[in-house]
C-alpha cells in the first residue's frame, strides 16, 4: 500500500473527493446528496482534465500530480487564504488582489519551475500528500456518519394546515400569480419621492381588480418572502434574522419548491405551470441560475472563481475590461427571463386545456438591473450597475405598461375567466432613513375575481394571508388567518 500511495498520483483526485466532502458535512443538513454528487464529478472531471495537460508537460505522472494537487489548492482554498490575511493587521494589506493575485502567480511560476527542473522522483511528497487527503477524508467520512438526525436544523414553514375539504361544487378557474419583484405601493411611491402612479391604479380597477392598498410583505428577501406566501405561513428556523446565511437562503428554495399553495391546488385538479426561476415540485424552472445546482454554491462560494466573480465580476460587465458576450450572458439575463416569461404568460391563456391551471410567473420587474426608461427606451450597459430611485420610478412606468398588456392579453383570451394576482414580493429596499423600514414591506397588490367578491380581501393584508383569502373564497374553505406583521432580515 505504501508503495502504491508513493508512485501513484492519487492526490490531485483526493483533493477534490476531500474539499467537496468535507463542504458536505460542513453544510449536511442543507445539500442534497445529489447536489453534492454533480459538484464532485464536476470536480473530478476537471481535475483529471487538469492532469492530463500537465501530464504532457512534465512527462512524468508524479511530477504532474503534484502540480495539478497545487494548482486545485490554490483554487479551492483561495477564499479561505484571503479571509485568513484579512485577519490579521501586518497582512490585510497583501489580501488585496492587486498584491494577492501577483503573489499566487509567481509561487505558481516557482512551483512549475521546481517542478520541471527537480531531478528527484518526489515520491515522499506525493507520498505525504496522499496520505493527508485520505486521513481528511477518514475524518470527514466518520464526523459525517456520526451526525445526528434529530439535530437536523432547517427553516420550516409554521401555521399552515393541509387538512382542508375540497369544494366539488366550486367552480377551478385558471389562477395567474404574476409577481412583480420590489414593486412598491402607490403609497410609498407617493410618500417618499411624489410618484403619482394613480393613472396605474385606475386602469387596473377598470378592468375589475381590487386593490389591496395596505398590502405587506413578511420579509423583506425575495426567497423568505416567496417561501412564506407560497407555504401560507411564517418561516421558523432562521437563526439570527440579522445575521441571515446562505444556508437560510437555501432552506426557502427548498420550501419554494414544496409549498403548500401548489401542493394544495395539485390536490384539487389543478396543473402546475412555472415561469418563475425557482424550482417547483414536478415543475422546474425553465431558466438556469448556474451551471452548478444551487445547494453546490454552499461549497463553492469560498473558491478563486466564486470570489473574483463577486469581488471584480462588474468589471467584464462594463468600461475597459467588458467583455461582451459574457456580459450579455449575465448582465442582460433577467431581461432575457422576463421576456421570455411575458411571452409564455401570454401564450398560455390561449391554450387549450384539459384542467385547471395554478400559473407563477416572477419578474425581475420593477427590480434592478433597470434596462429601461419610462419610455421604453433601453438604457445604456454603463448605466446598469447604478440602482438610484429615480432610476427605479422609470422602470416602474415600464413595468406598468408590460402589467396591463400582459392582463389584457390574459382577459381577452382565457376561454372562462380567470384569477389574476399581480403582487410584489417586498417593497423599494433603498431608503434614506436607516430608523424606519416600512417601505421595505409595503408593496403593490392587486387581485382580479370573475365573480368580484372581494370582501375577503381587507386593505391590510399581508403574504401570509394571501392565499389563506383566496383559498377561503374561492373554494369554500375555513382556513384561519395569521397576525399580520413584518420580519426585518438583514444579511450575514
Amino acid at each position: 500500500m505504501n508503495k502504491f500511495l508513493r508512485i501513484s498520483p492519487l492526490s490531485f483526485l483526493l483533493l477534490p473527493l476531500f474539499f467537496v466532502l468535507h463542504g458536505w458535512k460542513e453544510h449536511y443538513y442543507y445539500i442534497h446528496f445529489r447536489d453534492m454528487g454533480i459538484l464532485m464529478l464536476t470536480y473530478l472531471s476537471a481535475a483529471l482534465v487538469i492532469f492530463g495537460l500537465c501530464l504532457w508537460v512534465f512527462k512524468n505522472k508524479v511530477k504532474a500530480g503534484v502540480y495539478t494537487f497545487i494548482l486545485l489548492a490554490t483554487y479551492f482554498f483561495f477564499g479561505a487564504i484571503q479571509d485568513f490575511l484579512k485577519n490579521y493587521t501586518f497582512t490585510k494589506e497583501f489580501s488585496r488582489y492587486q498584491y494577492l493575485l501577483p503573489i499566487i502567480f509567481l509561487l505558481l511560476l516557482f512551483s512549475f519551475f521546481w517542478l520541471k527542473k527537480n531531478k528527484k522522483t518526489l515520491a515522499r511528497l506525493n507520498y505525504f500528500l496522499s496520505l493527508l487527503m485520505l486521513l481528511f477524508i477518514l475524518v470527514d467520512l466518520v464526523l459525517l456518519i456520526s451526525l445526528p438526525a434529530e439535530k437536523k436544523q432547517k427553516i420550516a414553514a409554521n401555521g399552515f394546515t393541509s387538512q382542508t375539504t375540497a369544494c366539488t361544487t366550486c367552480s377551478h378557474p385558471d389562477i395567474y400569480f404574476l409577481l412583480f419583484d420590489e414593486y412598491a405601493a402607490s403609497s410609498t411611491l407617493k410618500q417618499s419621492w411624489n410618484y403619482d402612479n394613480s393613472q396605474f391604479d385606475t386602469a387596473l380597477t377598470k378592468r375589475g381588480f381590487h386593490l389591496i392598498s395596505g398590502s405587506r410583505s413578511n420579509y423583506n428577501f425575495t426567497p423568505f418572502s416567496m417561501a412564506s406566501i407560497l407555504n401560507m405561513s411564517y418561516l421558523g428556523g432562521i437563526k439570527d434574522v440579522h445575521a441571515c446565511s446562505i444556508e437560510d437562503y437555501a432552506m426557502c428554495n427548498d420550501l419554494i419548491r414544496n409549498n403548500g399553495v401548489t401542493g394544495y391546488l395539485m390536490n384539487n385538479g389543478y396543473k402546475i405551470v412555472n415561469y418563475s426561476v425557482f424550482d417547483l415540485e414536478g415543475e422546474p424552472s425553465m431558466v438556469n441560475q448556474s451551471f452548478l445546482p444551487l445547494k453546490a454554491r454552499l461549497i463553492t462560494e469560498q473558491t478563486l472563481f466564486s470570489r473574483l466573480k463577486k469581488d471584480l465580476g462588474y468589471m467584464l460587465f462594463v468600461g475597459k475590461f467588458r467583455i461582451k458576450w459574457f456580459s450579455d450572458r449575465l448582465v442582460y439575463q433577467n431581461l432575457h427571463n422576463n421576456n421570455l416569461f411575458l411571452r409564455k404568460v401570454k401564450e398560455e391563456a390561449g391554450k387549450k386545456k384539459e384542467k385547471p391551471e395554478f400559473i407563477y410567473a416572477h419578474f425581475y420587474l420593477p427590480h434592478p438591473p433597470y434596462y429601461f426608461d419610462s419610455s421604453g427606451k433601453e438604457v445604456d450597459p454603463q448605466s446598469l450597475r447604478k440602482e438610484t430611485a429615480p432610476q427605479y420610478l422609470q422602470y416602474v412606468a415600464y413595468t406598468n405598461r408590460q402589467i396591463l398588456q400582459m392582463t389584457d392579453s390574459i382577459l381577452k383570451n382565457s376561454a372562462s375567466p380567470p384569477v389574476i394576482i399581480i403582487m410584489g414580493d417586498h417593497g423599494f429596499r433603498m431608503s434614506n432613513d436607516s430608523t424606519n423600514h416600512s417601505g421595505f414591506f409595503r408593496n403593490m397588490n392587486a387581485v382580479y375575481l370573475p365573480d368580484k367578491k372581494y370582501s375577503g380581501f381587507y386593505d391590510s393584508l399581508s403574504g401570509v394571508n394571501q392565499f389563506r383569502v383566496l383559498f377561503n373564497t374561492l373554494f369554500n374553505q375555513s382556513i384561519p388567518l395569521l397576525k399580520d406583521s413584518t420580519i426585518l432580515l438583514k444579511d450575514q
